[in-house]
């Protein structure tokens, strides 16, 4: 078993806490083939193939999105790392998931204030977004957005109105 997914069994490793989460997630708390059925999808021993690997991405980061709604910053964490890890074994270290990952990621470490590591992130997915995509989806434009957000969070404005001018020449 790698180590990515013995970090992220753990965080879901107790009964009574996978129970709980999957619980609140399906609305039938302690169904045990539901929540069984989760974990195989989001943590499966083996997956194969681009399209199992887009699928686990995109559940993972939508799962780690509505976990972090609800506060659960540990949960949330694990569900995007796992979303990044699975779209680069699967669909490669350039692939539109793995760049829309990083951007979550990003967004993420962005909300916990881990500033440095956010903007390494964010650095990395535009880095990605305008080698290989030129910037011409509305996920890697987003990223470029959320990342002149964050510039300006960080009191970074006249950086920020440099990029946005970038942005607009888009």
């Amino acid at each position: 078993m790698e180590i990515w997914q013995r970090k992220y069994r753990a965080v879901f490793s107790g009964t009574a806490e996978v129970t709980a989460w999957a619980g609140d997630l399906l609305g039938e708390p302690g169904n045990t083939s539901q929540m069984e059925e989760m974990q195989r999808l989001l943590f499966p021993e083996e997956i194969v193939g681009e399209t199992k690997g887009k699928e686990v991405a995109t559940a993972s980061s939508r799962l780690a999105d509505v976990f972090l709604e609800q506060g659960r910053i540990a949960e949330a964490g694990a569900l995007f790392w796992n979303a990044l890890e699975v779209a680069q074994e699967t669909l490669g270290k350039q692939d539109l998931v793995t760049v829309y990952c990083l951007g979550n990621l990003a967004a993420f470490y962005q909300t916990q204030q881990c500033y440095i590591f956010a903007e390494f992130l964010y650095q990395r997915a535009l880095q990605l977004a305008a080698i290989e995509y030129k910037f011409a989806t509305a996920g890697t434009r987003q990223i470029y957005k959320n990342y002149i957000q964050f510039l300006r969070k960080t009191g970074r404005d006249d950086l920020a109105d440099e990029q946005q001018r970038q942005l607009d020449m888009l």
